[in-house]
C-alpha cells in the first residue's frame, strides 16, 4: 500500500503564492479577473494540499478527483477571459463578457467552497456524531464478497452477451446498413436518433456493467485482472462510443482504472495474486502514482479527438486543428458559463423556480415519448435551450446551474454543502470502511465518474439511477444466493424432501408385499393340512 508523507511549509507557500499572485496581477491590469481567478486555482488546489498534509493522497477520493474537473473549468473560465473576444451567444445574457463572467465565476466559487465546507466540515461533524453506519443496502453490497468468483463471472457473462444482443439490434435497426460509425459521419442528433429506441440504449448498459462484475470475479478470488481481461475493455467501451456517449465511455475506463488501483497500488480490495499484484509490488511506488494521471493524460487527447470526429471532420483535420485548452479542459464545454448567465436571465421572469422538484426528472425520464409525446425536457440543459428557442438536445450550465434553477442563490450554498457531505459519506462508507467489497467500489466508480465529476446535476442523476436500477438483479443474486447457499439449501432441502416420500413409499410398498406374501404362504399350509 502507498502512501505519501505530509508536507508542512511547502503547501503553505503554495497557497499564498496563488493569492499574492491573483492579487499582483488584479492590480496590474486594474480588473478583477485576476483575483477570482487565483481563487478558485486555491480552492482547486486546497483538497490536494490537506490530502498530501495528511500522508494519505488518493486519486479517487471524492474531493481530490471532483477538484481535477472544477480545475478544468477553471481553464475554460480563463480562456474565456483572455482567449475569446465579442458578445456572447445568447442575445438574452444582458451583461458585458466581463461582467457576466464574473458573475458566473463568482458563482462557481460559492457552490466550490460549499463543497469543501461539507466534505471537510460538516461531513466529519456529522459521522463524529452519530458514527458512519453502513444501511442494510451497503452492508448487502459489502456482503457480496463472500460469493465466489465463478458466480459474478457467470452473472457478468450474461450481462455482457445481454447487453451486446441490445447493441446488435440496434445497429441493424437504427443505422443505415453497413454504417456502424453512422455517427460519427453524420450530424444527427442523437436524442433524435435514439428516440424511439430508448429501452435499446438503456439495456446496451449492460455491457460494462457485466464486464465490472467478470473483474469483480477475480478479485473476489483474491487475484488482479489479467492482462487479456482488461484488454476486453476496448470492445466494451467501443459500445457507448459507438453510441456517440464520449462520457459513458471514459466513465468505463476511468471505473476500470479504479478497481485495478484499489486492488494494487491503494491495496483497498485485498488481491494478492496475479500479474498486476506481483509487478505492483516490484515497481517504486512513485511509479504507481504517477501511472493515474499519466493514463489521465492519454484519455484526455482521445476525448477531444472525438468529439471533433462527431462533429463530421476528418482525423488529419482533426488532429491538425487540435486545441491545447481543449486537451488540459479534456473537452469540457467553455460554454457552461454562458448558458449558467443565459439561465439567470430567464429565470424567475420567464422560467420559475423549481424548488426541488426537478430531481424528480429521473424517476420521469423512464416514461417512453411515444406514451407521452409532450414529455418535458428531463435536463436543465434541455429546459434551457428549450426556453432559448431551441427544439432538442442543450448542453447544460453546471451544477450551479442545477442548483439555481431549483432554490435560486440559496441553492448555490445549500445544495454545495450537500453534495460535499455526500462525497464525504460515499467515500467513507464504500471505500474507507475496512470491508470493502470488489462490487462496492464499482458502486463507488459508477458514482464517482458521474455525479462525482458534475455534482448534483439531474443529467447525471438518470445515469446513476440507471446503471444502479441495472445491476440491482445481480446485486440480489449475488446476496442471496451465497448466503449460507439459500436458495441452493431449498431445492437441496426439497429432493431430499421428496426422496424421503420416494423412499417411504417403497418401503411401504415393499412391506405390503411382504405382509401379502406371509398371508399367501400361512393360506398354503393351511390348505397342504
Amino acid at each position: 500500500m502507498v502512501e505519501l508523507r505530509s508536507i508542512r511549509w511547502s503547501g503553505y507557500v503554495i497557497l499564498v503564492g496563488l493569492i499574492v499572485t491573483g492579487v499582483l496581477l488584479a492590480l496590474l491590469t486594474n480588473s478583477l479577473p485576476p483575483i477570482l481567478l487565483a481563487t478558485l486555482a486555491v480552492l482547486v488546489v486546497a483538497p490536494w494540499y490537506l490530502s498530501i498534509r495528511q500522508g494519505r493522497l488518493d486519486f479517487f477520493e471524492p474531493v481530490i478527483f471532483h477538484s481535477i474537473f472544477a480545475g478544468m473549468l477553471l481553464i475554460a473560465l480563463a480562456e474565456q477571459f483572455y482567449l475569446v473576444d465579442g458578445p456572447f451567444k445568447w442575445e438574452v445574457i444582458r451583461y458585458t463578457r466581463e461582467t457576466g463572467l464574473l458573475i458566473a465565476g463568482t458563482a462557481f466559487a460559492s457552490v466550490l467552497v460549499a463543497t469543501l465546507i461539507g466534505y471537510y466540515v460538516v461531513g466529519p461533524m456529522l459521522a463524529n456524531r452519530k458514527g458512519i453506519q453502513q444501511n442494510t443496502v451497503i452492508r448487502a453490497i459489502n456482503h457480496t464478497d463472500s460469493a465466489s468468483g465463478r458466480l459474478f463471472r457467470l452473472i457478468g457473462g450474461g450481462y455482457l452477451l445481454l447487453g451486446f444482443a441490445f447493441f446488435a439490434v440496434i445497429v441493424f435497426t437504427v443505422f443505415p446498413p453497413g454504417e456502424i460509425l453512422y455517427l460519427f459521419s453524420s450530424t444527427e442528433a442523437r436524442s433524435q436518433l435514439f428516440a424511439e429506441v430508448g429501452i435499446l440504449t438503456f439495456g446496451a448498459r449492460t455491457v460494462y456493467l457485466g464486464y465490472f462484475l467478470w473483474l469483480c470475479g477475480s478479485l473476489v478470488d483474491g487475484r488482479t485482472p489479467s492482462i487479456v481481461e482488461l484488454a476486453v475493455v476496448l470492445p466494451v467501451t467501443a459500445v457507448p462510443f459507438l453510441l456517440g456517449n464520449r462520457s459513458q465511455a471514459m466513465s468505463v475506463i476511468i471505473v476500470t482504472i479504479i478497481l485495478v488501483y484499489y486492488s494494487t497500488t491503494k491495496d483497498v480490495i485485498h488481491a494478492s495474486d496475479g500479474f498486476l499484484s506481483r509487478w505492483s509490488d516490484r515497481l517504486p511506488p512513485w511509479i504507481m502514482y504517477l501511472s493515474v494521471p499519466f493514463l489521465g493524460l492519454l484519455i484526455a487527447p482521445v476525448i477531444v479527438v472525438a468529439g471533433s470526429l462527431r462533429h463530421d471532420r476528418s482525423l488529419s483535420e482533426t488532429i491538425t486543428q487540435i486545441d491545447p485548452v481543449a486537451i488540459l479542459t479534456a473537452g469540457v464545454h467553455n460554454d457552461v458559463f454562458e448558458n449558467f448567465l443565459a439561465l439567470i436571465t430567464i429565470v424567475p421572469d420567464q422560467l420559475d423556480f423549481y424548488y426541488g422538484t426537478f430531481y424528480f426528472k429521473p424517476i420521469i425520464n423512464f416514461i417512453p415519448r411515444a406514451l407521452w409525446p409532450e414529455k418535458p425536457p428531463a435536463t436543465t440543459g434541455g429546459v434551457l435551450y428549450r426556453e432559448l428557442g431551441g427544439t432538442s438536445g442543450g448542453r447544460p450550465p453546471g451544477a450551479m446551474g442545477d442548483y439555481f434553477l431549483n432554490f435560486g442563490p440559496t441553492g448555490l450554498l445549500v445544495l454545495g454543502l450537500i453534495y460535499g457531505t455526500f462525497l464525504y459519506y460515499v467515500y467513507h462508507v464504500l471505500v474507507r470502511n475496512g470491508n470493502t467489497s470488489p462490487l462496492a467500489i464499482v458502486i463507488f466508480g459508477i458514482l464517482l465518474t458521474t455525479v462525482g465529476i458534475d455534482g448534483l446535476t439531474v443529467n447525471m442523476l438518470i445515469e446513476v439511477f440507471e446503471e444502479l436500477l441495472l445491476i440491482t438483479p445481480a446485486l440480489i443474486a449475488l446476496v442471496v444466493i451465497p448466503r449460507d447457499n439459500l436458495l441452493l439449501n431449498i431445492v437441496r432441502d426439497q429432493s431430499i424432501f421428496i426422496r424421503s416420500i420416494i423412499t417411504l413409499k417403497e418401503r411401504l410398498r415393499v412391506a405390503v408385499k411382504h405382509s401379502q406374501f406371509v398371508r399367501l404362504r400361512k393360506h398354503a399350509r393351511e390348505n397342504n393340512k
